[in-house]
């Protein structure tokens, strides 16, 4: 909510969100759409026996990517509770050790196991599973905003592009 207010307030000239908030001066269009993955440390459990019951939601450290997320985690995990709620994917990883465990975006996930090689990617077989990011803008931009947002959009298609864990949208 606070990348839409900055955005309808024009302090910023674009915004990405995960969550789409109504706002009448704002136009919002899906951008990019990653499979949420299972990130775990190797010595826990689940690692040997991928039996979601060893993933102890007591043990999670939760983002809300989206309602529908919620309520796919919901029913998934037959739980509301969890270690921690936090605002952003890198909180979830900066929290991350052995015993816990979080789902995240997969791009995410394979640049923290770069760092962190203990670390291993679980692929739910859902592969509906997905976090969608908005472009956020305003719909009456400022002189010179508009050509500057088109080159700063197409260098972000071209990222976006080259990224496996991504796609186009």
């Amino acid at each position: 909510s606070e990348i839409h207010r900055l955005v309808d307030n024009q302090q910023c000239d674009i915004g990405f969100s995960s969550n789409v908030y109504n706002y009448p001066n704002l136009q919002t269009m899906p951008l990019y759409e990653e499979e949420l993955v299972l990130l775990y440390h190797q010595s826990h459990p689940f690692h040997e026996t991928k039996n979601k019951k060893d993933l102890d939601t007591k043990d999670e450290i939760f983002q809300h990517f989206s309602p529908d997320y919620l309520h796919w985690h919901q029913h998934y995990f037959n739980s509301s509770t969890y270690l921690i709620s936090v605002g952003t994917v890198s909180m979830q990883l900066s929290l991350m050790n052995e015993k816990y465990w979080t789902i995240v975006p997969e791009s995410a996930a394979n640049d923290f196991i770069k760092e962190q090689p203990d670390y291993c990617i679980y692929h739910f077989s859902n592969k509906s599973l997905k976090r969608t990011v908005y472009l956020i803008t305003y719909k009456y931009p400022r002189p010179g905003v508009k050509l500057a947002t088109k080159i700063f959009l197409e260098e972000i298609k071209s990222f976006i592009e080259k990224n496996k864990s991504l796609h186009l949208i």
